[in-house]
């Protein structure tokens, strides 16, 4: 997957030498969790399905890393200002319910790719 970044393709999951603030200001409004996520960072996104009544949790295992739990059932990605989610089959099983993501595109054997729909904001 770093090759996504390196050709300069927008990705979440990834090396942040700057914390984006403003991808975390969107989902911590109040900056509630600013101890946690301003920071160098490696950024992953996990899914959770375990979240019983939050969409998402952020949490930092390690000095230098965040991580994104997010609930794939519910959890909407056009929070992320995200257009596609590329997952591997066994993610894609549990994204495929979430009525936030369309997909796109399959090679069936490793990856599914997602569409972000637009939220009804």
């Amino acid at each position: 997957m770093s090759a996504l970044p390196i050709s300069g393709v927008g990705v979440v999951n990834s090396f942040f030498y700057d914390p984006p603030l403003r991808f975390w200001r969107d989902l911590d409004p109040e900056g509630k969790l600013t101890a946690i996520y301003n920071r160098y960072q490696f950024m992953q996104i996990k899914l959770a399905s375990q979240l019983a009544d939050a969409d998402f949790e952020i949490t930092s295992p390690r000095m230098d890393a965040v991580t994104l739990s997010v609930q794939p059932e519910r959890f909407d990605f056009a929070k992320l200002h995200a257009n596609f989610v590329l997952a591997n089959q066994q993610d894609a099983a549990l994204l495929k319910t979430n009525a936030r993501l369309q997909l796109e595109r399959t090679d069936g054997r490793v990856w599914s790719l997602f569409r972000v729909l637009p939220s009804a904001r």
